[in-house]
């Protein structure tokens, strides 16, 4: 009774058509940028415009189909004015090209190797928060495993748009699931592409390396490993511990891991913020005035929905684009005090008051537009995150830095040498930090230092400059918040950031330097290096199946429901049986108080509100405690107990308590309880209204 391949065929067809049509209504009105940009820049914004429209729309309690008008609208208008046109679309098809076959390679990555929504990691909490919003899409949404509760502690709006994708498409949240990384991976992929354009004209898929590398301790022991049958994902999850007490995550782990967490959703504005820095930085003093508002409209629109779907980027990329505005204002300025004084015009009063507008317009109308696009989201988001910044006592081992940071700092290192060859005396400041034994944050302030004596002529400079201070201050400091006061969430967030810096601009760095090279010595060098490839892809594809492609585990699905129909055919009957009831119905189902590894079977407790979306007593009891009060968590695995107890004459009135209209008894109930007879629901006036085995789904008496 799974998800009928056929179905599953026609739901990413769906799913494709609705993304092209999102994304080619925008084409034509993006004109201030250059053609060649048009289609990976609609492609991004027309997700997060997708978002901003259903989620006001939910938000006054409007359908969100109703969404498609202004897309319609804007396509109409597009086809009218014939700048939507089949000869247009061929002209761009080396994008959509691009774009299908990365889809589809990610697809099918994803359905050979890692398809399921099983118990482990926290796929559970990510389908929980889809498919609550699927079952009953209005704001806030509820919180599945806490009836009464609802979403607002989370950065939900990182899987709104998709949520609402799969509404409109009809597409189960289990299948939706499985496409959202796929489509994430390629529409960031284009992004890096469409910003390594500005720079190179040639080896501009080098940046792609972004995606799809990890750490150097990753390439060491994966062949082994592999050919041990350790799997893969297990191997790259180890490689994110390398550094005690830290989190250096990567976005290969996000993609096999396939779990929509918000910072993985969150590369696309990563991309997009990305691309429109360094287009600012190189097009900013040639653009009219009607392009200049597009481009703030479009910052607005990428940096507002970073401060909702994943408000750690936005820590980092608000200043960052501060900071692109200081320095092409002081640029312009300098530019002009050059020019004014060679022609004897130099009027110090004009010059400054001319800076501080175009400062204004970057650095002070495009956060605040930010902060004010999503305001009701702001207002309704419960804060029990940041604390405070703290000291951190302990520094890294500068030994496990370089195993994960090295090859970024070294090429930062080659690019900043003139500077400190000539200027040596610049090496004292950074080697302070070491004579407090704080040896890593010395290996990436010197070519801090050096980024600045020489600057920051360029926009990879800022990057990589931004990449090097956020791993200074995940070493010196740590942001305290509801997960506890170590530093471990913040680099979980902040190195993924940091990655995406590093990575795009020492790539880009790379690939500036081949361009210089002679003919001659770049064709001998490309040969070794697509030798050197072939000879990797010989003993590493061997090594990858075996450790990867776990034949048998698993049918060939995009269903990540099918996991729990495999291993408890009943349960997931009834969970389809749920699915078609409409919204406002609430369950109980049991829940354990186990607070350990979160991969624990206790995690499966919470299968039927996780699955259905419909909201439970209590689901996961550790990830509430993220957010929620103990005492009050105690509380209702004690009336959940009461529930399930051996006299169940009670059952009804604590159900009455929390609304509960449904009352489900399956295997984990069985065990946790010790239920023997599930019959004694008859006496109470419980009434069956499926089953299937020794799963029931009850209806409670109606009681005054």
């Amino acid at each position: 009774m799974g998800y009928p391949i056929e179905l599953q065929i026609l739901a990413i067809i769906l799913w494709l058509l609705l993304l092209f049509f999102l994304q080619s209504s925008l084409i034509p009105y993006l004109g201030w940028i250059g053609d060649g940009f048009r289609i990976p820049i609609s492609f991004a914004s027309s997700i997060l415009l997708f978002s901003l429209f259903t989620w006001y729309l939910a938000l006054i309690g409007i359908p969100i189909q109703l969404a498609l008008i202004p897309f319609l609208l804007l396509f109409f208008g597009g086809i009218y004015s014939k700048k939507i046109s089949l000869q247009a679309l061929s002209i761009n098809r080396k994008w959509y090209f691009f774009f299908l076959i990365l889809f589809f390679s990610l697809l099918t990555l994803k359905v050979l190797y890692n398809p399921d929504i099983d118990i482990s990691f926290e796929k559970y909490t990510d389908h929980m928060y889809l498919a609550s919003m699927m079952h009953n899409p209005h704001i806030p949404p509820l919180d599945a495993w806490y009836v009464g509760g609802t979403l607002t502690g989370y950065y939900y709006l990182s899987q709104w748009p998709y949520a609402c994708l799969g509404i409109i498409t009809g597409i189960p949240s289990s299948v939706v699931y499985n496409l959202i990384i796929p489509t994430v991976f390629a529409i960031t992929s284009l992004l890096i592409y469409a910003t390594s354009s500005l720079f190179l004209t040639r080896y501009r898929f080098l940046p792609l390396s972004t995606l799809f590398i990890s750490y150097p301790l990753t390439y060491i022991f994966i062949i082994p490993m592999s050919m041990a049958q350790f799997p893969l994902i297990l191997l790259l999850n180890q490689t994110l511990r390398i550094i005690p007490g830290a989190v250096t995550e990567n976005p290969l782990t996000a993609l096999f891991i396939g779990s929509p967490r918000a910072y993985a959703l969150g590369m696309i504005n990563q991309g997009l913020i990305i691309f429109l820095l360094c287009y600012l930085f190189l097009h900013y003093r040639s653009m009219e005035k009607k392009e200049k508002i597009g481009y703030m409209g479009l910052s607005i629109l990428c940096l507002g929905s970073m401060i909702t779907m994943h408000s750690w980027d936005a820590l980092i990329y608000i200043p960052l684009f501060v900071l692109f505005g200081v320095t092409l204002c002081f640029i312009r300025y300098s530019e002009e005090v050059s020019s004014k004084t060679r022609i004897f015009q130099f009027n110090i009063h004009t010059i400054p008051k001319d800076c501080v507008d175009q400062a204004c317009k970057l650095c002070i109308l495009v956060p605040l537009g930010s902060i004010l696009l999503y305001l009701p989201f702001l207002l309704m988001m419960e804060n029990n995150g940041a604390k405070g910044i703290i000291w951190n006592p302990v520094p890294t081992e500068p030994f496990l830095f370089m195993l994960v940071f090295g090859f970024f700092i070294f090429v930062l290192y080659v690019a900043v040498f003139p500077e400190l060859k000539k200027h040596p005396l610049l090496l004292i400041p950074g080697i302070i930090p070491a004579l407090f034994g704080f040896y890593s944050v010395t290996i990436a302030l010197i070519p801090l230092i050096g980024f600045f004596r020489r600057k920051m002529h360029t926009p990879i400079d800022i990057l990589a400059t931004a990449g090097l201070i956020i791993l200074i201050f995940c070493d010196l400091f740590s942001i305290a918040d509801s997960t506890g006061v170590d530093r471990m969430n913040t680099t979980y967030k902040f190195y993924f950031v940091s990655w995406f810096l590093l990575t795009i601009s020492t790539s880009i760095m790379i690939a500036t330097r081949i361009q210089t090279w002679n003919p001659d010595t770049n064709a001998g060098i490309c040969k070794k290096i697509i030798t050197c490839g072939l000879i990797f892809l010989i003993i590493f594809t061997p090594a990858f199946i075996l450790g990867v492609s776990n034949p048998g585990e698993h049918p060939i699905t995009l269903d990540g429901a099918s996991w729990i129909e495999r291993n408890m055919p009943e349960e997931m009957h009834a969970i389809q049986f749920l699915k078609t009831m409409p919204p406002g119905e609430i369950i109980a189902e049991g829940v354990t108080t186990r607070v350990g590894d979160q991969d624990s079977i206790e995690k499966y407790f919470s299968r039927v509100s996780t699955f259905s979306g419909i909201p439970t007593i209590l689901g996961s009891y550790p990830r509430e405690l993220v957010f929620r009060n103990q005492s009050l968590l105690d509380s209702r695995v004690a009336d959940v107990a009461k529930i399930y107890s051996t006299n169940p004459t009670e059952a009804a009135e604590v159900m009455k308590k929390y609304g509960a209209t449904l009352l489900i008894t399956g295997y984990p109930e069985y065990g946790i309880y010790h239920i023997t007879n599930p019959n004694i629901y008859y006496g109470v006036g419980f009434t069956p209204i499926w089953h299937d085995g020794n799963t029931v789904i009850w209806r409670p008496p109606k009681t005054t």
